[in-house]
Order: C-alpha cells, then sequence, then structure tokens
C-alpha cells in the first residue's frame, strides 16, 4: 500500500542549499519522558528563497524565535515531516525549542533509550528527529553542546569534541558543556549520557598531541573493553605509518550500547557502536568477533578522515566515505592478521551477499541514481563493492602513485563536503591516467562476467576475453567496463613460466599479468610458451566480476594442490567443489560418489606443510548454500542442501583417518592468546572437528561434546556446539543446557545460545519460535536478539524453506510487527523473502504470496521500497 511518505529522491534533482547554518549551540535537559531540546542556530542566505524550510519529524515544537523574537503560528507551518519559516532575513539568529520523548523511541534513530543509558543515532536523516535543522551532509555547522541530567543516573554526560565546562544544578543535577571546533555536517552529532565503566589510555599523534582514550562499557564489562582500547592504538598507529593521516582533538571515545541498529557510528570524536562490536573477552568472544572488533574500531577511526574531515556532498555520494573506509579497514586487517585469509573473506562476502544484490531486486550501483529510504542502501554494493572499487584502481595505478593520490584527495578536500568524482579526479592528477572509462564501475549497476577462452599452438598462446552484464532494474545494454584481470601462466611443476611476453595492453608483477580488459571482446597473446601452460586465472580476485573457463577436470586438481598463489588454491578448490555440487544435483544421491581423485586432491592440501593452519581451514569450507543456489535456478533449496550435505559427509569419511591424526595432532593445551597463528590454529583445529562429526560416529559427538567441557575460550566452545547441532546430535541439549546456565546473564553470548537453538531445527515448528520469543531474555527491540533468531532461521534452509511455507508466513508476520517500532530492521529483514524468484514452482508461489499480504498493509516507506521492487522488479 502506497502512501505520500514513499516519495523517490533522485541524484539528478540536487539542488545547492539556500541556507547555510554556521553555528547551532543547543542544551539538552534529559529525561527519559520528556525531554527538552533548545537550540539557538546562526543562519545565513545563500540563495534566493525567501522562506527556510527545515527537517524535523516526532517533534513537539514549543516555540520559534528570530533574532529574539517570538513568531506567531501564522509566520510558520508545521507539518509531519517539515517546519517552513516564512519571509526570513538575509541573516538571523533561529532560537528552536522542542520536547522529545526518548524512551518512547523505539526506532533507534535520533535521541532514543538504551537501557538506562541516552544515546543518538542522526546518519542519515536521524538529526532531523532531535531538532528542526537542514539535515543535509553538504551543510557544515559548528556545534556547541550543554547537556543538564540527574547526576545519580546520568555521570557521564558525553559530546562531540572538547569538554569546555562542567558544574552541578539544585535537585541532584549536573551539566557538561561540549565544543567540536571543527566544521560538520549534523548527522555526525552525537550524545551519550549514562552510567559506565571506563577504560582510559592515551596516544601522542605524529603531531604531538596527546589524545585522551576513552572505552565506555557498560558496569561490569570494563575488562571486555580492554581489546578494543588497544585496537584503537593500533588503528591510530597504522593511519599514521600507512595514510600519514593523524588524529585532530584533545579527546577520542568510543561508547558501547546495546540497542543499535548497524554496527558503529563514527561521529566525531564520540563514536557509538553496537556492544557486539567493542566487547571481546576469550571466554565470551570467537576469534571472528575479536577480529571484527578491531576491524569495526578501526574502520570506525579512519572515518575521521575519510568521512569526518572530508564528508559527501549528498547521501548519493555514500560509497565516498563507506566504501574508502571500508577499503582501508580491510587493508588495516590484513596487516593485523593473515592477508591470504582476509582477502578469502572479503571475497566471500561480495559472492555470497554483494553478486545476490546485483542479481535480485534491490540491484543498485555503487553510487545508487535514486533511492524512497535511503536507510536502505546501507548495503555491501555500496560498502563492499565500493572497496573493490577502489583496489581495482590501486591495482590500475600502481601502490605509489595511489598513495600520492590519497594525500591530493585528504589534503586539497579537507573540510569540505565533495563527491565521487573528486576521489578519482585526484587518482587522475596523482597518476595521469584517464579513468574515464573506469568510472562506469560507478554508475552501472550488475556483476559483469567474463567468458574466456585460450588456444596454445606448441608456441604461442592466444587467450579471448569477452565481457558482459546482464540488465538490471532500470538498466539495461550495459557499456563495457574497464576490467583489470588478473593471469598466471604455469608450468607443469607448478612454477610461475618464466620469460614470456604478453601483447595486449597490461602490466605484469611477480609472475602475475594484469590484462586490461576495456572493449566487449579482447585477445591477449603470449609469446614463448614453450609448454602447455595451466591457467590460475583472476588472482586475488582482481575485479568484482565471475568467468567462466573450460579448465580440464585434471588441471582443476592441480591448482588445488599446486597453484604457488595460495588465494588462487581457496578459489579454485571453491569452483571445484561447486562444479561437483551441481553435477550432483541432477542426479540421485542414493548412488552419487565423491571422486576419487577429488579426495585425493584434498588430502595433499591437509598434508601440505607449505599452507597454512588457517588456508586450510578456508579450502575445506564449501561454497555456500546461498551462493549455490544461484547457479540452480529455479532450485529446491533442500534438494542443494542435501547434495552439500552428502559432499561434507562423503569427504568426512573419505578421509576420516586423516581427520582424527589432524585432530589429535593439534590439541591447544596453551591458555587463549588471539593472534594469527593462535587464530589459524584453532580454525584448523575447528574445521577438522566440524568434518569428524559429519562421519555421524557418536564416537566424535562425543569429542565436540569433551571439547565443549574443557576449552577456556568461546571460540571453541562455540564451534563444538555447531558442529553438534549440523548433525542434530543426542549430545547437543545438555551441551545447551550447560551454555545457557553458564551465561545466562551475558546478552551477547544468549544471543549464540538462540542461533544455536534455530540452527538445530530440522523444519519450521511454529510453536517452538513462538515460545521462544515468548521468553524473557527474549527482546523484540532489541536488533542483535532479534538478528539471531529471524536473521538465522532464514539461512537455516531446512527451516526457513520447509515445503508448508511456515518459514515465509512466520518471518512476515515479525516484519508486520517489527515494521511498526523499527523500520530499517524490518526492511532487512525482509530480504530473504525478496529473493523468491530464484526458486522452485512450490515455495515461489507461496514467498509471494507472503510478500503481496505484506504489500496490502500500511507499511514504512524502508519496507515498502523493499517490497515493493521485489514484486515489480
Amino acid at each position: 500500500m502506497t502512501n505520500d511518505a514513499n516519495q523517490v529522491h533522485y541524484l539528478s534533482d540536487y539542488k545547492k542549499p539556500s541556507f547555510n547554518i554556521k553555528q547551532l549551540t543547543w542544551s539538552f535537559d534529559l529525561d527519559p519522558d520528556k525531554t527538552v531540546v533548545s537550540a539557538s542556530m546562526n543562519v545565513v542566505k545563500t540563495g534566493s528563497s525567501q522562506n527556510l524550510l527545515l527537517d524535523g519529524e516526532d517533534l513537539s515544537l514549543q516555540w520559534l524565535k528570530i533574532n529574539n523574537k517570538l513568531l506567531s503560528t501564522g509566520e510558520y507551518k508545521v507539518t509531519k515531516k517539515t517546519l517552513l519559516i516564512y519571509n526570513v532575513p538575509d541573516e538571523f539568529v533561529l532560537d528552536i525549542q522542542v520536547l522529545l520523548e526518548p524512551k518512547a523511541n523505539k526506532a533507534l534513530m535520533g535521541l532514543y533509550v538504551s537501557k538506562n543509558t541516552f544515546c543518538t543515532q542522526c546518519e542519515p536523516h536521524g538529526f532531523r528527529r532531535i531538532c528542526y535543522f537542514l539535515d543535509r551532509p553538504d551543510i557544515l555547522t559548528h556545534i556547541r553542546t550543554k547537556i543538564t541530567a540527574k547526576q545519580k543516573q546520568f555521570p557521564v554526560l558525553l559530546s562531540n569534541g572538547n569538554c569546555i565546562g562542567t558544574g552541578t544544578l539544585p535537585g541532584g543535577k549536573h551539566w557538561v558543556e561540549w565544543d567540536d571546533p571543527s566544521l560538520k555536517p549534523c548527522y555526525l552529532f552525537a550524545l551519550v549520557a549514562g552510567d559506565f565503566d571506563l577504560i582510559q589510555d592515551s596516544f601522542t599523534t605524529m603531531k604531538g598531541r596527546l589524545v585522551d582514550l576513552r572505552v565506555y562499557v557498560d558496569p561490569g564489562k570494563r575488562e571486555q573493553g580492554l581489546f578494543a582500547m588497544g585496537a584503537l592504538k593500533r588503528a591510530m598507529k597504522w593511519d599514521e605509518e600507512v595514510y600519514g593521516r593523524w588524529y585532530d582533538l584533545d579527546i577520542y571515545s568510543i561508547v558501547a550500547v546495546s540497542d543499535f541498529n548497524q554496527g558503529a557510528m563514527e561521529n566525531k570524536g564520540l563514536n557509538i557502536f553496537n556492544s557486539s562490536c567493542v566487547l571481546a573477552s576469550p571466554e565470551l568472544a570467537t576469534d571472528r568477533e575479536y577480529q571484527f572488533v578491531e576491524g569495526v574500531v578501526a574502520h570506525e577511526y579512519f572515518h575521521n578522515w575519510s568521512g569526518n574531515r572530508v564528508t559527501v556532498r549528498d547521501w548519493f555520494q555514500l560509497s565516498l566515505k563507506e566504501g574508502l573506509t571500508i577499503f582501508r579497514d580491510q587493508d588495516f586487517t590484513m596487516d593485523m592478521t593473515s592477508s591470504t585469509v582476509k582477502r578469502i573473506e572479503d571475497v566471500s562476502v561480495i559472492r555470497n551477499y554483494q553478486f545476490a544484490q546485483d542479481a535480485g531486486p534491490m540491484a543498485h550501483p555503487v553510487q545508487p541514481d535514486h533511492y524512497i529510504s535511503m536507510d536502505n542502501f546501507y548495503t555491501v554494493t555500496v560498502y563492499n563493492k565500493g572497496a573493490e572499487v577502489i583496489r581495482m584502481m590501486k591495482t590500475l595505478i600502481g601502490a605509489a602513485k595511489f598513495s600520492v593520490g590519497m594525500d591530493l584527495y585528504f589534503d586539497n578536500n579537507d573540510g569540505k563536503a565533495v563527491e565521487i568524482h573528486d576521489f578519482v579526479s585526484a587518482m587522475e592528477q596523482a597518476s595521469n591516467v584517464d579513468l574515464t572509462q573506469f568510472k562506469r564501475w560507478y554508475t552501472q549497476s550488475g556483476t559483469p562476467h567474463v567468458h574466456v577462452e585460450s588456444q596454445w599452438d606448441g608456441k604461442d598462446l592466444v587467450m579471448s576475453l569477452k565481457q558482459s552484464c546482464p540488465d538490471t532494474p532500470g538498466q539495461s545494454n550495459k557499456k563495457p567496463f574497464f576490467i583489470p584481470f588478473a593471469v598466471g601462466l604455469l608450468d607443469q611443476s607448478g612454477n610461475a613460466m618464466a620469460a614470456v611476453g604478453c601483447q595486449g595492453d597490461h602490466h605484469d608483477e611477480n609472475g602475475t599479468y594484469v590484462l586490461y580488459l576495456t572493449e566487449e571482446t579482447q585477445v591477449f597473446t603470449f609469446k614463448n610458451v614453450m609448454e602447455r601452460p595451466i591457467l590460475s586465472l583472476h588472482r586475488s580476485f582482481s575485479a568484482p566480476i565471475t568467468y567462466t573457463y573450460d579448465y580440464r577436470w585434471e588441471d582443476m586438481l592441480f591448482l588445488m594442490e599446486n597453484d604457488p598463489d595460495d588465494f588462487n588454491r581457496w578459489d579454485i578448490s571453491q569452483r571445484v567443489a561447486e562444479k561437483v555440487m551441481l553435477d550432483a544435483y541432477h542426479q540421485d544421491l542414493t548412488h552419487w560418489k565423491l571422486p576419487a581423485d577429488l579426495i585425493k586432491a584434498y588430502r595433499e592440501i591437509m598434508l601440505d606443510g607449505s599452507l597454512s593452519d588457517h588456508v586450510k581451514a578456508e579450502i575445506f569450507r564449501l561454497p555456500s548454500d546461498k551462493y549455490l543456489v544461484r547457479q540452480l535456478v529455479p532450485c529446491d533449496p533442500i534438494k542443494l542442501n542435501q547434495v552439500r550435505e552428502a559432499y561434507l559427509e562423503q569427504l568426512a569419511i573419505g578421509l576420516e583417518e586423516n581427520w582424527v591424526g589432524a585432530y589429535q595432532n593439534t590439541s591447544m593445551t596453551t591458555p587463549y592468546a588471539y593472534n594469527a597463528q593462535a587464530v589459524g590454529q584453532r580454525a584448523w583445529r575447528n574445521r577438522v572437528l566440524a568434518y569428524l562429526v559429519k562421519t555421524k560416529s557418536d564416537r566424535y559427538q562425543q569429542w565436540a561434546l569433551t571439547q565443549y567441557q574443557s576449552v577456556d575460550n568461546m571460540t571453541e566452545k562455540l564451534d563444538a556446539l555447531t558442529a553438534l547441532a549440523s548433525v542434530k546430535s543426542a549430545e547437543l541439549m545438555t551441551a545447551l543446557q550447560d551454555f545457557f546456565l553458564t551465561y545466562q546473564h551475558e546478552e551477547l553470548a544468549v544471543n549464540k545460545w538462540l542461533m544455536i537453538q534455530v540452527l538445530a531445527q530440522n523444519n519450521c515448528d511454529t510453536d517452538f519460535f513462538v515460545k521462544l520469543l515468548q521468553q524473557s531474555f527474549y527482546n523484540e527491540k532489541n536488533p542483535n536478539c532479534v538478528r539471531a533468531v529471524l536473521g538465522t532461521m532464514s539461512a537455516n534452509i531446512q527451516c526457513f524453506h520447509d515445503q508448508t511455507g511456515a518459514g515465509y508466513q512466520f518471518l512476515a508476520d515479525q516484519i508486520t510487527l517489527t515494521d511498526k517500532f523499527n523500520p530499517m530492521l524490518a526492511a532487512r529483514l525482509c530480504l530473504p523473502l525478496t529473493e523468491w524468484r530464484l526458486y522452485d514452482d512450490t515455495r515461489r508461489v507461496k514467498m509471494h504470496k507472503v510478500l503481496t499480504e505484506l504489500s496490502s498493509q500500511t507499511m514504512s516507506p524502508n519496507l515498502y521500497e523493499v517490497v515493493n521492487k521485489s514484486l515489480s522488479h
């Protein structure tokens, strides 16, 4: 059902603002039920408009003044989303007072209460829920904030910038005043008030500034915040060493809150984090969560330059800050951990999620050209594909020139709100390379595909590349992309072929040829290739594309065992597993067997001492159901899942002796430590255990239970539980009961318990889910908790795709309830239903039916956009 709120916003409609707000001085008298906000703004007319139109939602306006004159109701007009003030002067002071109800704000946008803590979220359009304002990123304002609250309940009062004053007031209240000397868009404003444990440290910047570092966590969680503090200091040091970028305020604070829609927010000097992105201790957080915390802390810190000091002109430029900062935090994590494994993880996100988005109803370019709800465009396309576009740019112009380009971009645009083309122009200026065609990566949606053919005549190798890109919503007949396609030529021993010349636009580095594919079809000739080469293609995932090549089976196995590029050994292993499973899908599984030579290749990988444990663990992780289903449209997801399970079981049984030896030889006897080697050892040991349990042997299930009971860290405990859940083991209930009793007072650990409960379901037992959601520890207003149940349910193939359609209906019902108070979360929960076209007729009809029923209801703009695009795509 449509309504006036579902307005489409277009990039082409951008106009410079008619007014600027140079200064905002305001105060908050905090009360959970009724907060008073009093604001004074210095406004300057910059265009020809006589009327000032301000954004504002869910505000109770008390009064308005211009130059200290109280305005009558005839001098302004209030609507549901705006405040229009008539006939304003060219320059004036605007005073506004509004009332807010933070405790009633369950959308988690604007000013709201999380448990007993006041906090804010203003990006992209939350500021308008705090006060009437020009809520757009190209309005850069100096902001001074005074906060008043009851001292006993809210001893800590925080905002952006530096603290310039404190004091006490009658009635047990106190106040703190903050001033941010930098100009910033209003989406970077932050306020926090509450009672916290504090971790405090310091960092001296390359400019000699001593920065007071603070991490605020809930009382009793101090030990869990120590790792985040260390991660912050490592990020600050890395950004100085790699990018020459320093911090510019006296204080840098991170605050962890329980109720937060996203991961974290880079508010200038006061980052507000989802607690899951801050809290980490061995007994409560897994290795992946440790890495995630470190990456998110770094990401938000890196935003100080790529997003805050240099910000975006409008929200269509979002990838300018997010794609760039993802790229920066990915490289940081590569330096902190295993670079190969990190690259594998990042590419897996692209293949599993971004390619799916490109192929679905919400497909959009890295730079979208329209939206209904901007919340829906904080996506893997804008973020992760945006990072890949920057990585390609670095590949094409070289690391040295890329570094020069980064300096030009930051230095020339410091304190400005800019566009994507400003970033590309800096790279062109630094490299003297014309990137006009390359910019199509920003404006054309979809995943390009490259078809590769090769012919060797005994002396020369001729390689033909042909690119194409499927139609996407609103875009057809795509123009050719500029694709850097990296290849290696290996001899029969697995070594890079020496002294091979290449004809065609390219550059080469360390045995890898980066071919410049700019036309629909291009031919590249490698000269003096004196033996049949084995091609190592698309090395390091040199572009976010798919490719096809008619590999010989024996060459694929050879590359699995011998490619000197570890990333490509993982990549070819994924392609082999995909090929085998897609073939098996069309066969009778009763008599299907894994090829013996494939099992032998896997055994060689297990025994290969040159491969790190962590890379081995990734090689033995099969392509996901989510990825595979898109290769079999229309697909029966239950049958596909059975194929994948059969592959795992046969690999488990075929290498059982090797698995037993590997598990016994990787016993973790030392206390938990978080470092690349220890993380890799745990990853491999847990992968081995998972395969042993897949044999369905009671003996190995007992091993998993023993591991759960005996280890000192959450990583090995949770992986043991997951292994037991994957075979619906009888041992699982014993472990789950113990887990809950041990961790029932740890919110994030209880979410893990909920996830395992849902993963263990064989079908969609609606009664089970209803009872689960009625438990006292389930909180429908907490996004982490909701995702633990509903997000996991949609990922459980047997449960979500239950042939009765009960999984679809249950999710749709919960989406309806959630949309009433948290539209952003509701829209995200709906995404699995939008993939209805991928499945067999029975499931397709049932999914379409629940979407159609959703569309007949009154929805938020967030949910309307997702549902409407899914049905009309």
